[in-house]
């Protein structure tokens, strides 16, 4: 599988009824929505969060996080006839992190975000062995 990288400064917007939402600049959807394609997948999640846009190599110098696990991830909007209530459910999880948290205390910050889908081995099981990238 191909790498996918996404970058722009960290933001909450309204999104149709629902407030709050966290989006990256530049793109239209919200962030949940836009990696809804990595739901059920083995992934390597590597981002870097910086106070100003910058390009990866420079992020990485001033700080990296690396998870590697099961990615959770899920946007929908829902509707009540009975109460007239409209919510949203905004997911983003991966091996157990709740990265939507993560991302919000970072709000107005830059972020990019790099996202591989690999092949689980024995380093999952215990064994070891570092995971395969597709």
């Amino acid at each position: 599988m191909e790498k996918r990288t996404y970058a722009g400064r960290l933001e909450e917007h309204d999104h149709g009824e629902a407030i709050d939402i966290l989006f990256l600049s530049g793109i239209d959807e919200p962030l949940a929505e836009t990696l809804e394609w990595m739901t059920g997948k083995q992934v390597c999640v590597r981002y870097w969060i910086t106070d100003k846009q910058v390009t990866k190599d420079e992020a990485q110098e001033e700080f990296m996080n690396r998870l590697l696990g099961a990615a959770d991830v899920k946007f929908s909007s829902h509707y009540s006839d009975i109460t007239g209530y409209l919510w949203t459910d905004e997911d983003l999880n991966v091996g157990g992190h709740d990265l939507l948290r993560e991302f919000r205390s970072s709000i107005g910050s830059w972020l990019i975000l790099e996202v591989e889908e690999v092949t689980p081995n024995a380093s999952l099981s215990g064994r070891g062995d570092a995971p395969t990238t597709k």
